[in-house]
C-alpha cells in the first residue's frame, strides 16, 4: 500500500478481488497497519477511521488493524470505537 499513489483506489480494487471469492465478505478479514513499515512513520488515527469507513461503506464486514500500541495510544481507541460496532447482536456464529 505504501507504494500506491491512492489509497483510495488501492483499497477499492482489493475488495473488488476479494469479492471474487467472497461475494458477500462474509468470511473476508481485512487487516489494516497501523504504522508505515517503509518508513516506521505511524499512521494517523484520523487515517485508519477513514479507511475503515470507506471499506464498511463497499460491504466489508470484518476489520481489524496492527501493531496497537495500547501504551502510546495508537492508534487512539476512542476514535476507532465509532467505527466498530457496538452492537453484535446480529452476529451469527
Amino acid at each position: 500500500m505504501e507504494e500506491s499513489t491512492n489509497h483510495q483506489q488501492f483499497y477499492l480494487d482489493l475488495i473488488a478481488q476479494a469479492k471474487k471469492y467472497d461475494p458477500t465478505l462474509d468470511r473476508t478479514i481485512f487487516e489494516l497497519q497501523a504504522v508505515n513499515w517503509r518508513n516506521n512513520q505511524k499512521i494517523s488515527t484520523q487515517e485508519l477511521a477513514k479507511t475503515m469507513e470507506l471499506l464498511k461503506q463497499h460491504g466489508v464486514k470484518h476489520f481489524g488493524y496492527y501493531p496497537d500500541d495500547f501504551v502510546q495510544q495508537h492508534p487512539h481507541a476512542s476514535t476507532l470505537q465509532s467505527v466498530f460496532p457496538a452492537d453484535h447482536s446480529d452476529h451469527k456464529p
